[in-house]
């Protein structure tokens, strides 16, 4: 189950988007360069006479590449290029027609500002019948790594959990033993980034009951842990950190905060807890955005985060959570309120940030007047603060 990410790109454009795509899925990239490179004058639409008008007035024209590629490894190819004249260009023809496509999954992927791929996509259908042709994507050239990531779903079909996980575990068991751990780091980086995916999204792994951990549970002790002559066990502590990093950096949030809910479970034990600092750090970044997404999750979720963050990192509850708490653009009572609607989890959350309550407090009752005294939560919180001076 091998990717190449192939592209041709005028202008730089398209080289950008084709890189991100690659890194988002993990997966090897080449440039389909023409052999003559093209000039500005060159790609004056305007022109009549120009080299780009020419070659795209005539379709059986083939602009020669510098060089091809062996595809014979890769499953899927993806084709990258700018719309020219509602359509790929035709150096896109001379490249298909360089390669094997034949049963290969292919998907094309354009920028453009104005067309859409739909017209470039029936034109290489007709045109490659040969190729398992899969919908494709129109991009600006202008997004962020996490909307490449998101604009991605499309190359996932919709299989079951139970047929991706047994594929998986196929891939890699059929591997040579000393490339299993890279098989499955590459694997373990590039699932979670399918977002609202039903075929490796987060509704399958990481928030679904007695299947939440089973990618970690199955994999992790496989293949990044090994145990000693006394049957201790022994993490890589570095791959699972730079994994934890790379989840927390682009995965959906939904994704992290459920693999910390489940941080007790049989995959982190012995794991180097510390490793884990540099995720949470990009994690709250992520989660005090503007939009403080933190206040979306249920208050279970947040202690169980609060908590394990306090565990690798000093002081996060002051340095951090506290600030943004007091600052002018939060609605601490909406908050509080929020949270406290389960009052027992409520309790247990008040007993985790009890360091922080009394200011919390404090503006609670300078701000809010005797409006906090409208809602119970409030009211514990204030209650909670006097009795601990």
């Amino acid at each position: 189950m091998k990717t190449l990410v192939t592209y041709f790109s005028a202008s730089g454009v398209t080289k950008r988007v084709a890189e991100k795509v690659a890194n988002a899925l993990d997966a090897d990239i080449f440039e389909i360069a023409p052999e003559t490179p093209y000039t500005a004058a060159d790609l004056d639409y305007m022109d009549k006479t120009s080299r780009s008008t020419i070659e795209m007035n005539d379709k059986s024209f083939r602009p020669p590449i510098k060089e091809t590629i062996d595809v014979a490894e890769y499953d899927t190819i993806l084709i990258g290029f700018p719309v020219w004249w509602y359509t790929a260009p035709t150096i896109i023809n001379t490249f298909i027609e360089s390669i094997d496509i034949a049963g290969k999954t292919a998907i094309a992927f354009c920028t453009s500002g104005g067309t859409g791929i739909n017209g470039c996509e029936n034109d290489l259908k007709n045109a490659y019948p040969e190729a398992n042709w899969k919908p494709g994507k129109r991009l600006y050239g202008r997004e962020s790594d996490d909307e490449i990531i998101n604009s991605m779903d499309s190359l996932i079909d919709d299989f079951s959990y139970e047929e991706v996980n047994r594929a998986l575990n196929m891939v890699v068991v059929r591997a040579e033993e000393e490339d299993r751990k890279n098989l499955a780091v590459k694997i373990m980086r590039v699932l979670p980034l399918c977002k609202e995916n039903s075929r490796y999204g987060y509704r399958y792994w990481p928030m679904s009951g007695l299947y939440a951990m089973e990618l970690l549970i199955n994999w992790v002790p496989d293949y990044l842990m090994s145990r000693d002559e006394n049957m201790e066990i022994n993490f890589d502590n570095d791959a699972m950190g730079d994994l934890w990093t790379h989840w927390c950096t682009n995965a959906p949030l939904p994704y992290c905060m459920g693999l910390i809910y489940n941080f007790n479970d049989v995959s982190f034990r012995g794991f180097e807890r510390n490793r884990l600092k540099n995720g949470f750090d990009v994690l709250w970044g992520r989660l005090s955005d503007e939009e403080y997404e933190f206040t979306k999750f249920s208050v279970g979720y947040q202690i169980t985060w609060i908590r394990e963050w306090s565990r690798v990192d000093d002081n996060p509850l002051k340095d951090h959570l506290l600030p943004t708490l007091l600052s002018d653009s939060f609605d601490l009572r909406e908050y509080l309120l929020k949270n406290g609607k389960d009052q027992q989890e409520y309790k247990s959350f008040l007993n985790l940030i009890q360091e922080i309550v009394e200011p919390i407090s404090e503006r609670l009752q300078k701000d809010y007047a005797d409006s906090y005294k409208d809602g119970e939560p409030l009211r514990m919180l204030v209650d909670y603060a006097n009795s601990a001076r």
